[in-house]
């Protein structure tokens, strides 16, 4: 789009317009299957399926997307997570040792006359 149109306004539709009129269209789509999807460089995509116009599009002039991951969230369930090995590890080898421990005294016992 030319900048020299001066200000404009885009819609939910994604409907480009100024003062003089409708300028042009964004486009939106939709895929059948998104796992067809493959990131090609950036933020751009391909497919092997074509792509359909979307038929509820919700654009917002002036809005940036943002991630879906709060990383706060994450931190803290990736530390549970590790702390949660941790202790099932440590059980593992207790019960290991445990098992150890068992086998030597039963090779000691002496046997039955």
């Amino acid at each position: 789009m030319p900048l020299d149109r001066g200000d404009f306004v885009i819609s939910p539709d994604g409907t480009i317009s100024n003062k003089d009129g409708i300028i042009d269209k964004i486009g939106v789509f939709d895929f059948q299957n998104p796992y067809t999807l493959e990131r090609t460089e950036g933020t751009m995509f391909t497919s092997t399926e074509p792509p359909a116009p979307s038929e509820n599009p919700s654009l917002i002039q002036g809005y940036l997307t943002g991630s879906n991951v709060n990383p706060m969230e994450e931190t803290t369930r990736l530390i549970w997570i590790h702390r949660t090995y941790q202790m099932m590890q440590k059980i593992i080898d207790q019960e290991a040792k445990l098992a150890d421990e068992m086998i030597q005294r039963l090779v000691k016992i002496p046997p039955i006359a």
